[in-house]
């Protein structure tokens, strides 16, 4: 009699096993989905800010880019050619660099669910722990 007592209490303690197995799967599932719904929205929100942002600033950055050019020869006595030639390269490294960051942003480094993958990580470890 004490055999079946101690089969039902293992069977049942296995079946609480599962069922919390079964619930913590799901509630990884909810929040990996949750983490990614958020990171698309991020990507979206950035892709559209990057939109916005350059359709705004290339007439303004035009007339000022010829604004300074017009200073330059103006104040330095270098011809329109070689003041032009000089604003153009240093607007162009700003822009480069500009573009890098942008970049980096949208990285595919920065959607990936790290939060959902760490968790998992610990239920991983945490269930193993708890079969051996």
């Amino acid at each position: 009699m004490a055999s079946t007592d101690a089969n039902k209490s293992t069977t049942g303690l296995l079946s609480t096993l599962a069922d919390d197995v079964t619930g913590l799967i799901r509630s990884e599932l909810k929040l990996a989905k949750s983490e990614v719904n958020e990171s698309v929205s991020d990507v979206k929100t950035g892709v559209v800010s990057l939109a916005i942002g350059a359709a705004i600033l290339v007439p303004g950055v035009t007339l000022l880019i010829a604004s300074i050019v017009m200073m330059v020869e103006a104040f330095t006595g270098l011809s329109m050619w070689s003041s032009t030639l000089l604003v153009g390269a240093i607007v162009t490294t700003i822009g480069a660099v500009l573009l890098t960051s942008a970049k980096s942003k949208l990285s595919v480094d920065n959607v990936m669910p790290s939060r959902t993958q760490s968790a998992l990580q610990k239920d991983a470890n945490l269930v193993e722990r708890k079969l051996s």
